[in-house]
């Protein structure tokens, strides 16, 4: 998706951009090691990194997408606090949340042992959860290791290993909160846990995945365990999946990786020993906690030689695996950079060995290696050093078959030839950040995805009404990947309601520059504000989730057929699956669905909140089956107070479905018909999220007590749920 810069200083300073096209002129951020680099929505990128000049403190800068610093030279300090050793280089983590605050997690001595602690940045550089920020542990023993991840809803998963043999979990709410009490404490009497990972699944669940060892440390057997947890800290699965092992790891390469797929699994990999040599291995588990791949893959059959270090990304479309490794000849003597894709079944499509990146040879190591997807291309970055210990920074892109995208195949980054460390990246708008240390110094450069350095095309934002009098003309002179961005007020009337566009043409953004509180499309009881219908041949439209709509309150919707704020039909030629995020719907009505109707496709609706919209079917939301199968996401939603027609004897009050669809965390309430949630398909088809187990709260207050609570499909078998 692509941004324009949108206010005058903004506007000024793109004119003086400031990353460099040169690789011999990075970005000096300032004295320190160890950095960490995660990018911003509207192009830009923040870096964190501790000095090492006495007590390792936390630095924190942020760069808009033209390269300019926005924090004091040198960064803003972010802690101070004691670190009175070198391993606490090894513990600082960057993550970035929807609203781009930054959040940081590192340990420090501030107690006299190390602890773990989380600070949350906003853009602006306030510090939003205190100077001191927020403690995690307070145990007074040792905690090592912590990683973080960002839930959708904002909130943060934090996981460290604790007093050296047991793995810690805890979740911060956005405000700073700790959520699961003192926290998750997992301990094993018969062998160490180590260094938990966690991260977001595709449909929002925590899954965090640690090491298992027991036996001597010297060549321990080792096993990855894998559990999934919902908001609350629960445990998914009856025991967590044994992802791998046992296996002996490498001494001193204990390293694994966890990524997610688009649905609700994720990839695991680690490096084994395997006879005299090592080997890069993977295995997929589905969202179920299945292993997908019968004893793992190897990403080389290449026995002879050492496979090393496995890094993962996801190719966007296919959803196969590519990976990237360092590789080395069984003697040591040569070494490279190997990569290797999988399709969903384990197959090697990049040969039985992989395809070299970097081939084999004596001149050089290859160090830091890392990965990034881009489409269905990879592009991996790492540090070529000399025996003599200098080196550079390249990066090569391959395609989907494995061929060099670049001319000349390697792009170089740097080239001062001087001795690099630390060397992290992170995946921005259109390129990939880089950020190392040299001569004691942190630097980043900022590498497109052509090959080339410089600033990414920060794209278009069109702004609604100082730019464009309404949304509808803003949308009709967006481009693909552009972003309409609505200012704050009432819209009403023509090219405010209706509102439509071509996916065939482009995919955009629509969303409000503050938020559903500040701006509001008020259709006036005639219309829809957004109208998305599948047709044939040159109607034929193409809606996918990079369309998003984001940030609106609609209200005051009214159709005589389907949907009062929102219509998605996909039932002729292309799909029409939207993001609809942060979205209040209210007082909307229509025959069917009174704020959504869904009629096939696989849209995504989260953290919106549906209030006291009616309709005869499907107060809320009805999500149909004409349009053929519909599998739509609903996550973090509040349904409040919606209603379905008793006169004609209106059936769900939240929800009508005649067909598949997913929630995850949503709450549902104060809906009122004589049913609230209507299904009309097969039992067998029933969506997990009306089991017992799941995740949706049905809470049904003092008004709502007489109301009959039915869950109707073709079985003609009731559903129980659980009422809290």
């Amino acid at each position: 998706m692509k941004y324009f810069i949108i206010s005058l200083f903004f506007i000024a300073t793109f004119i003086s951009a400031q990353w460099s096209t040169d690789p011999a002129s990075p970005q000096l951020l300032g004295s320190g090691v160890q950095a960490q680099v995660k990018a911003t929505s509207d192009g830009g990128v923040y870096v964190a990194w501790l000095t090492d000049m006495g007590g390792y403190h936390v630095y924190l800068q942020r760069f808009d997408a033209t390269g300019v610093a926005q924090f004091d030279d040198g960064g803003m300090l972010v802690s101070d606090n004691a670190n009175a050793s070198w391993i606490a280089v090894y513990h600082l983590n960057l993550a970035v949340d929807s609203e781009d605050n930054a959040i940081i997690t590192t340990v420090d001595q501030r107690t006299g042992v190390w602890e773990v602690y989380a600070w949350k940045i906003a853009p602006d550089g306030s510090m939003l959860w205190g100077d001191d920020g927020v403690a995690l542990t307070t145990a007074s023993t040792s905690n090592m290791s912590p990683r973080l991840t960002v839930l959708p809803d904002n909130s943060v998963v934090v996981t460290c290993t604790h007093n050296d043999n047991t793995v810690f979990f805890q979740r911060i709410s956005a405000t700073g909160a700790l959520l699961w009490g003192t926290g998750i404490l997992i301990a094993d009497n018969n062998a160490n846990l180590l260094s938990p990972q966690p991260i977001v699944s595709g449909n929002g669940d925590v899954l965090i995945q640690w090491v298992r060892q027991t036996g001597p440390v010297w060549a321990a057997d080792s096993e990855l365990y894998l559990q999934k947890y919902d908001y609350d800290g629960n445990p998914q699965w009856s025991n967590p999946i044994v992802a791998a092992g046992p296996v002996v790891f490498p001494m001193g390469n204990w390293s694994q990786q966890s990524v997610a797929d688009a649905d609700s699994g994720s990839f695991s990999a680690w490096t084994e020993m395997s006879g005299n040599a090592q080997s890069a291995v993977v295995q997929h588990i589905s969202g179920d906690g299945a292993l997908s791949w019968t004893g793992s893959v190897d990403l080389s059959a290449n026995s002879s030689n050492f496979r090393m270090s496995p890094q993962l990304t996801v190719a966007d479309d296919t959803q196969e695996l590519m990976a990237v490794w360092r590789e080395a000849n069984g003697s040591q003597s040569q070494r490279g950079v190997y990569a290797q894709r999988l399709d969903s079944s384990g197959n090697r499509l990049w040969g039985a060995n992989g395809t070299a990146v970097v081939g084999l040879n004596s001149n050089y190591d290859y160090l830091d290696l890392s990965v990034a997807g881009f489409g269905d291309d990879l592009i991996a970055a790492y540090i070529e050093q000399s025996v003599n210990m200098n080196g550079d920074i390249y990066a090569a892109r391959l395609d989907a078959d494995g061929n060099y995208v670049w001319t000349g195949g390697a792009a170089t980054v740097t080239n001062s030839g001087s001795p690099k460390s630390d060397m992290m990246t992170g995946k921005g708008l259109g390129c990939l950040f880089i950020a190392w240390t040299e001569n004691g110094s942190v630097y980043t450069h900022c590498l497109l995805e052509d090959g080339t350095l410089g600033a990414p095309d920060a794209g278009g934002v069109l702004l609604v009404p100082s730019e464009y009098p309404t949304i509808q003309a803003a949308i009709d002179s967006a481009s693909d990947g552009d972003m309409v961005l609505v200012a704050d007020g009432i819209y009403t009337g023509t090219g405010n309601k209706e509102l439509t566009w071509n996916g065939n043409e482009k995919h955009i953004t629509v969303m409000s520059a503050n938020g559903p509180d500040s701006c509001i499309i008020d259709l006036e009881g005639s219309g829809r504000a957004f109208t998305f219908i599948s047709g044939l041949g040159d109607d034929a439209i193409w809606i996918t989730p990079e369309d998003v709509i984001e940030g609106f309150t609609i209200s005051n919707g009214s159709s005589s057929s389907y949907g009062g704020a929102i219509y998605c039909y996909y039932g002729y030629q292309n799909d029409v699956s939207p993001t609809i995020s942060n979205c209040v719907f209210k007082n909307n009505t229509a025959d069917y669905g009174g704020a959504i109707t869904i009629d096939g496709g696989s849209s995504t609706i989260t953290n919106c909140v549906f209030d006291s919209n009616s309709a005869d079917y499907g107060g809320a939301v009805y999500i149909g089956s004409a349009g053929g199968d519909s599998g739509p996401l609903f996550q973090n939603c509040t349904f409040l107070d919606n209603s379905a027609d008793l006169h004609w004897n209106g059936q769900g009050g939240a929800f009508y479905l005649s067909n598949i669809s997913t929630s995850a965390n949503c709450r549902i309430w104060n809906n009122n018909s004589v049913v609230l949630l209507h299904l009309m398909i097969p039992a067998r088809q029933i969506p997990q999220f009306l089991i017992v187990t799941l995740k949706v709260v049905f809470r049904l207050q003092a008004q709502m007590e007489a109301a009959t609570l039915m869950l109707i499909h073709y079985s003609a078998t009731p559903t129980a749920v659980t009422l809290l």
